[in-house]
């Protein structure tokens, strides 16, 4: 009898610490990355598990705040972390309470942030500019996150909760890789001061670097970032032998050799091997370099095996559906994340880019697309133009110069897949996207009197 109690209360004790588990089944911050660009400093908070976090800013001093419920602080991870850019003093991270960990941001003045989810992996974006953007277009929808309790904390602001889905370990012979979804808005609440016991004190702020400059005006020097799409784990579209990731950092290598030989050019690629680089990481690499332009290199993708041909695009809200399907790809979200993205304000606010930039990545994306289908239709039949066009690639919104991303034939195609293959048509359709870059600087004081107007 005494024995069947005692048995009774250990299987009690082992189910009551299973249930706590199972109970919690929380999520865990696991990294915090951060970047220091010339207008912006990025923040990456990286999270194993959904992402639920609500966002508070504090004065005197300047610093904000994420509260992530139903999460623990990885073991071993840096409490506290140095910047000191201008922007951001330090970032510090603790476990709050038994389910909160709570990240801090010791900002630079009256900065100005913004906030938003990716996900596949899942990670929480925090953009820190040197003043407030201005927001000229109201959210058109809100989803509110559950209330976050805790301790001496002010109501915390509802943000955007999102479920994501664990990060895609998967081998690179999988179909296609995971799909992440493009910034959400957050709106920042301005809360009481809240006690900070828990928290190191906040990091110095010093004077922000000097930026190289964008190119010396002597020697007449552009610069171009050349961004080869996918890498790593993220191989890209797949079809017939082929692995986009592979194709376009061909394609991209042969480009910056073919302005290299042209003379003027300082040509930097995102990647120069087979690595992987999230989407937001490859705008900062063309930024922080101050590039004249970006353009981002891709091979196309279809249902329709027999659809073949050749597009360049910029960012834009389109609407089109054939815009919407290659757009869902190149950011690795569904289709139908992006019918709801496109109604959204980040990508709204996207879409109103300096005006000047935007006439200027019509002009360059004009010149790519007539260059390829020019040269290419002296060699090859059945060159197909799809001219160039808009569609909401992430990879461009935060490109702070004329931006373009281009679709080098269809690897779903058998015929376009076959010349993809080939060293010749690939090094043709490098030279063709070099001249349209030549192109579009040769004109380029015509394209600045367009722009002003």
């Amino acid at each position: 009898m005494r024995f069947k109690k005692t048995g009774i209360t250990v299987l009690a004790a082992v189910l009551l610490v299973w249930t706590a588990g199972a109970a919690f089944a929380g999520s865990k911050v696991s990294e915090i990355r951060h970047w220091s660009g010339p207008k912006y400093t990025r923040v990456v908070v990286d999270v194993e598990g959904p992402a639920k976090y609500t966002v508070n800013r504090l004065r005197s001093p300047e610093r904000m705040f994420l509260d992530f419920s139903g999460t623990k602080l990885g073991s071993g991870k840096k409490q506290s972390v140095s910047v000191n850019d201008g922007l951001v003093g330090g970032i510090r991270s603790a476990q709050y309470d038994k389910d909160t960990v709570r990240v801090v941001l010791d900002l630079g003045g009256d900065s100005g942030y913004r906030v938003f989810s990716l996900a596949n992996p899942t990670r929480v974006v925090i953009d820190v500019f040197k003043k407030k953007p201005e927001s000229p277009v109201k959210p058109v929808k809100t989803i509110t996150a559950s209330k976050v309790p805790v301790k001496d904390s002010p109501k915390p602001a509802p943000v955007a909760a999102l479920k994501a889905q664990p990060p895609n370990t998967a081998p690179e012979k999988s179909s296609m890789p995971a799909k992440a979804t493009p910034p959400a808005p957050v709106k920042a609440a301005k809360p009481p001061a809240v006690a900070s016991a828990k928290m190191a004190p906040p990091a110095k702020t010093t004077k922000r670097p000097a930026q190289a400059a964008s190119r010396s005006k002597k020697l007449n020097i552009r610069r171009v970032v050349i961004d080869p799409g996918h890498g790593g784990r993220d191989p890209g579209a797949m079809a017939n032998g082929l692995k986009e990731k592979h194709l376009v950092l061909d394609i991209a290598k042969r480009v910056k050799r073919e302005l290299e030989k042209k003379g003027g050019y300082e040509v930097i690629l995102t990647r120069s091997t087979d690595k992987f680089l999230e989407l937001e990481e490859r705008a900062m690499v063309a930024n922080n370099k101050r590039a004249d332009i970006f353009v981002s290199i891709h091979v196309n993708a279809s249902r329709n095996r027999n659809v073949r041909g050749l597009e360049t695009y910029i960012l834009n809200l389109s609407t089109s559906e054939k815009s919407l399907e290659v757009a869902a790809r190149e950011n690795m979200v569904t289709e139908r994340e992006m019918r709801k993205k496109r109604s959204e304000v980040d990508f709204m606010l996207a879409s109103l880019v300096r005006q000047d930039d935007t006439v200027k990545s019509g002009v360059l994306a004009g010149k790519v697309q007539t260059s390829l289908v020019t040269n290419l239709r002296k060699r090859y039949r059945g060159i197909e133009d799809h001219k160039d066009r808009g569609a909401m690639f992430y990879v461009l919104y935060r490109a702070q110069m004329p931006s373009i991303l281009v679709e080098v034939s269809y690897i779903t195609n058998k015929d376009e897949s076959r010349r993809l293959r080939s060293s010749l048509y690939r090094s043709r359709a490098a030279q063709s996207i070099a001249e349209g870059i030549d192109q579009y600087f040769k004109e380029e004081p015509d394209v600045l009197k367009l722009a002003s107007r």
